[in-house]
């Protein structure tokens, strides 16, 4: 049972991260990252425009990926330890320090927003606000993703489950608190109430993970 929060649980999940940056990857088996991939040939094909946001990038394996794709991508973590990593692997690449939560400071507008295995870490009421936050980010008919775990409940979980991408390796090394919240599919459609969504779909390479493809709603 996950250990109940504190008033922010953020710090100590980017503590954790900080730590285990460099050992992330391992929680990224080849089938995961293919699927992860065309998944965004799918997500950059129904963009109004050749911008994309992604938060909680991480190492950037999926910004360097969009990149290639042709897309102008404006990425940022809270993590520094993430953010190393990524700005050694892509030099060129924009990579800020954010807080998910402060989403308005990038300002601009971006065609599409990759939210990818991040949007769990937030408590549900964190969540509804950056859902909102970024519906002022997208353009016009622009398109959110995000991947979240399905189930119940929220708080710190020590190590990761014994089914977490990677397998024993990933679960062994990847370890410290980090927060999580799980929703059914339900609970998360409510919460997209200001998006259309498009395809949602069971990540079948991982464990209880659903990811959704949003497009805002024309605004009255």
């Amino acid at each position: 049972m996950p250990e109940s929060a504190p008033i922010d649980p953020t710090p100590l999940t980017i503590k954790t991260y900080d730590a285990i940056a460099g050992e992330y990857g391992l929680a990224f088996p080849e089938e995961l990252v293919k699927w992860k991939q065309a998944s965004m040939r799918l997500f950059v094909g129904h963009l109004p425009s050749k911008s994309i946001l992604v938060p909680g990038c991480g190492t950037g394996r999926d910004s360097r990926y969009l990149a290639s794709l042709g897309y102008t991508v404006t990425s940022f973590d809270l993590s520094e330890g993430m953010l190393k990593q990524a700005r050694a692997s892509d030099p060129e690449g924009t990579y800020r320090q954010l807080d998910i939560r402060d989403v308005d400071r990038i300002g601009g507008q971006f065609g599409g927003i990759w939210a990818s295995s991040c949007l769990y870490h937030f408590t549900s009421d964190d969540l509804i606000a950056i859902l909102d936050a970024f519906a002022a980010l997208l353009e016009p008919g622009g398109l959110l993703y995000l991947s979240m775990k399905l189930g119940a409940g929220s708080g710190f979980e020590q190590v990761p489950r014994a089914d977490y991408p990677g397998g024993e390796k990933a679960v062994s090394t990847l370890k410290g608190p980090r927060f999580y919240s799980y929703y059914s599919v339900r609970e998360l459609a409510d919460m997209l109430s200001r998006y259309e969504i498009t395809l949602s779909r069971k990540i079948e390479v991982a464990p209880d993970a659903q990811e959704f493809f949003a497009r805002l709603k024309n605004q009255p």
